[in-house]
């Protein structure tokens, strides 16, 4: 069999023009930056979970990429790639508030809170290896944009040397692709078989392994692509596209429903996404709550490059029009912006008009987003 249609030209860029000219759209995107820059990485990111650490750093590698990438402000890159490294130092040198250790029993690189606090699930179970693509692909994702921002910048490769023993140690706990290292075991999240990855650790459950984010899986295999583009590791490069081409198939048939799927039950592809898929069901939900925006939105969560290549314009428009085309549907927090910078894959004009109202509220992002993130974003397609 042959995966066709991998994403071979998706690369750090958010537009095929790696120098686009000013004009109101940059314009608007630069000034908020420039504000949203005054931001504190080192402090947003001192937190008791890999996860929300990561997604705090990413944040600040996505805000930085659109000022270098985007409105071109050299200046302002360097100054916050400067605080960015700074942050991303704790945990290159393994000083967060719960450091990683490697467990020899099942080979694997986990946040040593479990041990600590004695209590299985912290940190949502990474001890016991749950989740550990959604947690390390935010670090390899911020990994590849510093490296890629330094080349950019001409800062030389000193901090890519420094650091790529890190991040190649938390690919090899989650994605190792040599059968025969002895540390880690091969693939551990992502599933050959089944076409995606399962975010069940070592928990018994009585319907077996399962997943509810598509996108934070995808997100993964993109941080994949990134880092073996910028470690020039052709290798993992090609590995990433045929595990994101796999996905975007398998996403499709599964996970996330068009009116015309023909593999979920005819009277459950009304609600679109699947929810949690597990090996023996599926339950349109999540493990935090039964909100539609977050049965959905989980789904869409991060929003990036490869969001147009997993989610379908077709699936998009017919799950807005499905539960958010009012926009008072899309509530009045984190998750609306969530959902306005999915709606940018069919609609980027409103979406862009959505993030650049004057009376644009911060409460509307999630904390691993910048609004200038999800400008460029917009922008990018219009």
């Amino acid at each position: 069999m042959k995966e066709i249609g991998l994403p071979d030209n998706t690369s750090f860029e958010l537009s095929s023009d790696e120098n686009p000219a000013e004009n109101d759209e940059t314009r608007l995107i630069h000034t908020i930056a420039a504000a949203e820059a005054n931001g504190d990485p080192c402090s947003e990111s001192n937190l008791d979970s890999m996860y929300f650490s990561g997604k705090a750093l990413d944040k600040y590698a996505c805000l930085c990429w659109v000022i270098c990438s985007v409105v071109c402000d050299v200046e302002l890159a360097k100054r916050l790639l400067y605080k960015l490294k700074e942050a991303f130092a704790r945990f290159e040198n393994n000083q967060q508030q719960f450091p990683l250790v490697y467990d020899s029993v099942w080979g694997g690189v986990v946040s040593s809170g479990m041990y600590q606090t004695g209590n299985l699930l912290q940190d949502f179970g990474n001890g016991c290896y749950n989740d550990h693509h959604f947690h390390y692909g935010y670090f390899i994702h911020t990994a590849a944009l510093i490296a890629k921002m330094d080349q950019r910048l001409n800062n030389g490769d000193e901090w890519y040397q420094q650091n790529k023993d890190y991040i190649n140690t938390l690919i090899r706990d989650a994605a190792n692709a040599d059968p025969s290292d002895k540390y880690f075991p091969f693939s551990r999240c992502f599933d050959w078989f089944h076409g995606h990855s399962w975010a069940k650790g070592l928990f018994e459950s009585w319907d077996s392994k399962d997943q509810e984010s598509t996108s934070e899986d995808a997100y993964f295999s993109y941080s994949l692509k990134l880092w073996g583009n910028i470690s020039c590791n052709p290798q993992l490069e090609r590995l990433a596209s045929l595990m994101l081409g796999i996905q975007r198939r398998v996403f499709r048939s599964y996970f996330l429903m068009e009116q015309s799927n023909k593999n979920q039950p005819a009277n459950f592809i009304k609600n679109k996404v699947t929810g949690i898929l597990f090996e023996n069901k599926v339950d349109h939900t999540t493990y935090f709550g039964n909100d539609i925006r977050f049965i959905q939105g989980i789904h869409m969560i991060p929003v990036s490059q490869i969001s147009c290549y997993i989610r379908s314009q077709e699936f998009v428009t017919e799950e807005w029009e499905r539960y958010f085309s009012e926009d008072h549907l899309t509530g009045d927090d984190g998750w609306k912006g969530i959902l306005y910078s999915n709606l940018s894959i069919i609609d980027a004009s409103r979406a862009w008009d959505f993030f650049a109202r004057p009376d644009f509220q911060t409460k509307w992002l999630d904390q691993g987003a910048t609004r200038s993130w999800y400008l460029a974003i917009c922008a990018a397609q219009m």
